[in-house]
């Protein structure tokens, strides 16, 4: 059985690569190159995981807050999918002690 796969990343090269990576790994992969994109893809699709780039530009559902919008999207696609798995990736190196609060979000 394949296992779908939501990536969602602003960076069209980053997201080649991923979807490359991923597809060689035997995975079925659908790709958003936004936040909102990525929420409507959620809300009618079931996907086994979710690949969410941190750093994606704002988008009109998400609530004030002081986190990347990355963080925001997951929030939102978890209310829409609770069991479905996220990983968050960046390009940058000092979202660790953003992410490490939300440990709840992806246990």
């Amino acid at each position: 059985m394949t296992i779908s796969v939501l990536l969602i990343d602003d960076d069209s090269f980053h997201r080649q690569g991923l979807r490359t990576f991923l597809q060689l790994n035997q995975f079925q992969v659908e790709e958003a190159d936004n936040a909102e994109a990525g929420l409507m893809m959620a809300s009618q699709q079931d996907f086994g995981a979710a690949v969410v780039d941190i750093r994606l530009p704002q988008y009109q559902g998400a609530r004030p807050t002081h986190h990347p919008t990355g963080i925001a999207l997951a929030r939102a696609i978890k209310e829409r999918q609770p069991a479905l798995g996220i990983v968050l990736l960046s390009a940058y190196e000092n979202y660790g002690a953003e992410i490490a609060p939300q440990q709840s979000l992806f246990c």
